[in-house]
């Protein structure tokens, strides 16, 4: 163990005019540090503080979403298993699949999602592929689904550490359709009745519908389409000053506002229907400060 200065244990106080780097081992107490980038004394009635940026991961939600799949996967010998445990991995629902058959490999793609492989991080797979390595191939997300079969023959995965492809979804996939009918209203607010009607049908907020001051908000989740067509809901278009046939809210994250006439016959038999889409999890990269006190008498 060193000690500092003059190699002894005797207490001291210095100021040093620059930073210094100590290596090996060193018991030190500091007053001044540094921290890259930054360099001060530290005090506790000022400047007793310090701040630090990161990257980091945060999770969210999207209709369409864009992945990257890595093409290696050091638990796997074998390319084909090594690339769909990595897929599963990223999605519960894989909407891409490898599999090999008769020395050919099977490339599956679900309707509407896209498939990319770009010559600086898939090279060796457009390679794998019989395509030319420098020129960057897209699969397009096809509404009936795409496949791609070519010869196969089994190579070495390490070909593949730190590559790469993309798919993305161009389409978004509906996960369920409900019907919301207006009936059995009460003498009370109508619009409280429907978004009722919309939990007790859904089991779900998936549209709020709220009048203030001769308006009506409706508010959708973020992945929630409300559609109304004249021929099943006039009357409650009407009501809302639409005069499309048809008229559809789409996802929004912001409430939508219509001015507000007297609903005929609380628009009883009425009816609209609620598209609800399919959500996936991404991660995106983002950067964050902290500011970090740092206690007196260190």
């Amino acid at each position: 163990m060193n000690y500092f200065p003059n190699n002894t244990l005797d207490h001291f106080q210095t100021k040093l005019a620059y930073p210094i780097t100590l290596s090996g081992e060193w018991e030190c107490c500091l007053t001044e540090i540094t921290i890259p980038g930054k360099y001060f004394t530290i005090h506790p009635d000022y400047n007793d503080y310090y701040s630090i940026e990161t990257i980091e991961d945060v999770e969210s939600t999207t209709l369409l979403p864009e992945i990257n799949i890595p093409l290696y996967n050091k638990d796997y010998s074998d390319f084909v298993e090594g690339v769909n445990a990595n897929i599963k991995k990223l999605l519960n629902n894989p909407p891409v699949l490898f599999s090999v058959i008769q020395n050919k490999i099977k490339i599956k793609l679900n309707p509407y999602w896209e498939m990319t492989i770009t010559a600086e991080k898939g090279n060796n797979f457009l390679r794998l592929l019989q395509l030319d390595p420098n020129k960057d191939d897209v699969t397009p997300g096809f509404s009936e689904g795409a496949s791609i079969t070519r010869n196969y023959s089994a190579p070495n995965v390490e070909i593949f550490k730190n590559q790469e492809f993309r798919i993305a979804l161009k389409k978004p996939i509906v996960k369920k359709t409900h019907e919301i009918i207006v009936r059995d209203m009460e003498d009370r607010d109508i619009f409280d009745q429907i978004t009722e009607k919309i939990i007790d049908k859904t089991g779900d907020v998936l549209a709020f519908f709220k009048t203030h001051k001769n308006k009506v908000i409706i508010t959708l989740k973020s992945n929630v389409e409300l559609i109304m067509n004249r021929n099943s809901c006039s009357k409650l278009m009407d009501a809302l000053n639409i005069k499309n046939e048809s008229y559809i809210i789409h996802n929004e994250n912001f409430p939508v506002r219509f001015d507000y006439s007297e609903l005929a016959d609380k628009a009883l038999n009425e009816k609209f229907q609620l598209i609800e889409y399919e959500t996936f999890s991404v991660i995106h990269k983002v950067q964050k400060s902290y500011r970090l006190k740092i206690r007196s008498g260190m």
